[in-house]
């Protein structure tokens, strides 16, 4: 089955697609209306070898059109770019439909929450994750918290909260973030539930097949023991996991400022919430990076300048604390710790996909002046996910769930923040979710405005965000 593949900035493809998008576009509002959802210029083959590059179009699973005839069209706006030789296909996905589900955190259940744990809000049934840990500074006094995503925290009846959580307070109502989320709480514990039991039966039976043994004079094999014993050990570790989770789940604390529905003027989606977090609740959460030799993180480039080590902080950040922030470049690789698919490597494709918005309601533009998109797209970079040597398909690099996840780059420094899912299907296999991401920079310019305070004299003076290092 084929795939979508990365395309360096700067192709031939790309230019063609830069001078022709905007017709494209009109056309797909026309023959189309509101039944596709993107478009952009990606390699599309089975394997990243054979694949050419293709304009790829993101319909509704059950878009009905003369497929032959709006393919024709789109080739006759492109033919007239093409450099003499050169070719270029037309190609229609269905695009996924995803249900945001409950997932199971056994494995990455801990008492208190770290970089890419499930994070909710009090009374939702919404999942997203903890981005990082963050400070924020505004007028002289600096709140400790965790960066994630608005529509993260949005209450679902959020209508007048579609600009935003204001900083200076005037907003009721403010969501209490959690950890883990109300459904990933409740699927982690059916699942301890359910190894508890089989390693409470597994215990018993061993531990009264040997006291059966002894009681009739045989000889116990070392085997048999070290069974015993493993399932004893099983067992110890299953119920601690029992009494972590009845702990759980934990408040975070209250949405102190977000980025409401956002287009800036870039026309690209800016989507952020900080969520303040009591200074002494949680004093060594800080922004763990996984270790080097991590196996996801093999495809990585090396370091060329590694992230601070510190002793204050806890023994699991063998990969050092993420501390400075940097930007999303077009063709250069990231790694990203998400709430459904954990750490995923990815390419930055090298142009932006455009984003069908007219059916997505009501957005904003910095000014805080309602937008109508009618007939009208964002422009979003686009994440795709570089799968290992060993597979010839795309693979996964983001899922519902995830979104709020912070992106690094080489040097572990935060570049970016993952807001959203791409998804198209290709038969029985997925072409696996693509990440829409927002630029560090256009995420950090959005916090300075959105925070800023007056001071004395009535000068508004800009927030600032730090990451949360030890010893900050």
């Amino acid at each position: 089955m084929p795939s979508i593949f990365f395309i360096s900035p700067g192709a031939v493809s790309i230019q063609v697609y830069e001078e022709t998008r905007a017709d494209l576009i009109a056309l797909l509002f026309d023959t189309l209306k509101d039944a596709w959802n993107a478009i952009s210029v990606f390699e599309f083959g089975q394997t990243k070898e054979n694949a050419r590059p293709s304009v790829v179009v993101f319909v509704e699973p059950f878009a009905s059109s003369d497929w032959q005839t709006l393919e024709l069209t789109m080739k006759a706006i492109l033919w007239p770019k093409l450099p003499q030789g050169f070719e270029m296909a037309v190609e229609f996905i269905p695009s996924g439909i995803t249900d945001l589900t409950g997932v199971s955190c056994v494995r990455t259940l801990s008492p208190h929450p770290v970089m890419g744990s499930s994070l909710g809000v009090v009374g939702q049934e919404s999942s997203g994750t903890i981005g990082g840990f963050v400070e924020l500074s505004v007028g002289g006094k600096t709140y400790q918290g965790i960066l994630t995503n608005h529509h993260v925290v949005e209450p679902p009846e959020g209508k007048a909260f579609r600009k935003g959580f204001g900083f200076d307070g005037s907003d009721k109502g403010r969501p209490v973030a959690q950890y883990p989320s109300g459904e990933d709480h409740r699927e982690t514990k059916t699942t301890i539930q359910e190894m508890l039991s089989r390693a409470v039966k597994t215990a018993d039976f061993l531990k009264e097949n040997l006291e059966m043994r002894v009681a009739c004079g045989e000889d116990i094999s070392p085997q048999l023991k070290f069974r015993e014993q493993q399932a004893a050990a099983n067992l110890r570790y299953w119920e601690k996991q029992a009494a972590l989770i009845d702990e759980l789940p934990i408040v975070l604390g209250e949405v102190l400022v977000t980025s409401g529905r956002l287009i800036n003027a870039k026309k690209a989606i800016v989507d952020w919430a900080f969520i303040r977090m009591p200074s002494d609740k949680f004093p060594k959460c800080f922004n763990n990076l996984p270790p080097r030799n991590t196996q996801t993180l093999d495809q990585m480039p090396e370091l060329s300048h590694p992230p601070i080590a510190s002793d204050e902080g806890p023994a699991e950040a063998e990969g050092g604390y993420a501390q400075y922030f940097s930007s999303i470049v077009k063709g250069n690789r990231y790694f990203k710790l998400g709430r459904t698919t954990g750490i995923t490597v990815g390419v930055c494709h090298g142009v932006e996909t455009d984003i069908n918005r007219e059916r997505h309601g009501v957005f904003f533009d910095e000014s805080g002046d309602e937008i109508t998109l009618t007939k009208g797209c964002t422009r979003e970079l686009v994440i795709l996910a570089e799968a290992p040597r060993y597979i010839d398909h795309q693979t996964t690099f983001s899922a519902s769930g995830d979104s709020g996840s912070i992106l690094f780059d080489h040097d572990g420094f935060a570049a970016g923040l993952l807001y959203g899912e791409l998804t198209g299907h290709f038969g029985p296999r997925s072409c696996a979710g693509a990440g829409l991401v927002t630029c560090m920079t256009d995420v950090l310019a959005s916090i300075e405005s959105k925070s800023a305070v007056p001071d004395e004299e009535g000068n508004m003076r800009l927030g600032t965000l730090t990451l949360k290092t030890p010893g900050s």
